[in-house]
């Protein structure tokens, strides 16, 4: 299980820069098309561990190029006031994409006990070909920028364009010595080290928690562990809409972002350490959708936080705690299973106490450290752009930009 973040870890920042380079369609398609092939393949690897193992790490270097090559496409199609709610619609994809893969892995693997053979390997076939039609459909109609969607008409394009606030180096350089030193950034990395700590945790172990503790068998701990993925969905969803009227009635972001974080956080692992006392599954089931629901506080806000302390720098700064956050990946799976080795209850009470410190320390380092304003060395290369396009932001200057051969007037 954790040979994929053994690979996932490493295509993080290359991934960021590639899209940044090349357009974040072609690296977001390349991934995804790789990883499905490697998909594919685990249908003829069977139950060899280490050809498995191989593969998975594989499919960890093809994925980690994902959600830094679609931050790169929001980068450039979404106007500033709208970037918070796609952060929190890409967070929301990605967890039904969880609950989906739970639901159908659950009812595939019951296969198995009709057909013989037709079970996983039939999970890995559709899972596979889905990823592959994908890919070419995305390749086929999807746009790095929005000046290269021929349906997109001038007047969309002038919409999107004068919307953006996001100048960029004339340089191309990364202040890497500033941000890999800014308190700030440790701050989110840290808070999305916890975040991860528990996301992928439950992830990888939740199904053995169920058959474990609640005697579940495969299919029921596949639709059983999906549930809390769509709590987390709405948690998500009506968190980012309440961070917006907070902060659009003045309240500090900030602050919104440390209490969301905070109360995601330390609300989950808490709630989590009472269901490790439990055994009745008419408990054991609400509480532990209740305390991964409430992640959904956690993650939006980090990623708002993320172009909070840096707008110019939004690829590496998805990029930075996406790596850091992957060392849970392939440290929580051998960790759990080796506590949790015999499958008693008591053993798996150690295993959400030692989730419970991690999100106390996560929460605790992004409250002494966390910002929610752009740092100076975001601000150099905002001023350093200013300076080479000789133009101010704030001065009313019309700008006669042709694209595509289609004509359009901005004002600045």
């Amino acid at each position: 299980l954790g040979a994929f973040f053994l690979g996932y870890i490493w295509t993080q920042i290359p991934g960021g820069w590639a899209a940044s380079r090349f357009g974040g369609v072609p690296v977001l398609t390349a991934g995804v098309s790789a990883c499905s092939v490697l998909t594919l393949m685990m249908v003829v690897v069977g139950n060899d561990v280490w050809p498995l193992a191989g593969l998975r790490m594989l499919q960890g270097l093809s994925q980690g190029v994902i959600f830094p090559s679609a931050v790169a496409i929001m980068a450039r199609w979404a106007p500033v006031k709208e970037r918070a709610r796609l952060m929190s619609g890409t967070m929301i994809g990605a967890l039904f994409g969880t609950v989906i893969g739970l639901t159908m892995s659950g009812a595939m693997c019951a296969i198995r006990r009709l057909y013989g053979w037709a079970g996983w390997q039939l999970l890995f076939l559709l899972h596979g070909a889905l990823g592959i039609v994908w890919s070419g459909l995305a390749a086929a109609l999807l746009h790095s920028t929005p000046a290269d969607d021929p349906s997109v008409t001038a007047e969309e394009l002038t919409t999107i364009i004068r919307d953006m606030d996001e100048p960029v180096s004339a340089t191309g350089k990364v202040p890497w010595a500033q941000i890999l030193v800014s308190g700030p950034v440790w701050g989110i990395m840290c808070a999305h080290f916890a975040f991860n700590w528990m996301f992928y945790n439950f992830l990888t172990c939740m199904p053995k928690y169920m058959q474990d503790i609640l005697h579940f068998d495969t299919q029921a701990s596949g639709l059983a562990s999906s549930a809390p993925y769509l709590a987390m969905s709405a948690v998500s969803f009506t968190g980012s809409a309440l961070a917006d009227w907070l902060t659009n009635r003045g309240v500090a972001p900030v602050l919104v972002r440390r209490a969301f974080i905070s109360c995601g956080l330390m609300g989950a692992s808490s709630v989590l350490v009472c269901l490790s006392y439990q055994t009745d599954p008419k408990v054991c089931i609400p509480l532990l959708i209740a305390g991964i629901g409430l992640l959904g506080l956690t993650g939006g806000a980090v990623q708002c936080n993320m172009l909070d302390i840096s707008p110019n720098f939004a690829g590496i700064m998805m990029a930075l705690p996406n790596a850091f956050g992957t060392i849970p990946g392939f440290v929580t799976p051998p960790l759990t299973h080796s506590i949790a080795a015999s499958g008693l209850q008591s053993e798996w009470q150690t295993v959400f106490y030692i989730t419970w410190f991690v999100a106390l320390a996560g929460s605790g380092i992004h409250l002494c450290l966390s910002s929610g304003e752009p740092q100076t060395w975001d601000r150099v290369v905002e001023a350093t752009s200013r300076r080479l396009s000789g133009r101010s932001m704030s001065e009313d200057d019309a700008l006669s930009v042709t694209l595509r051969g289609r004509s359009s007037t901005l004002i600045f």
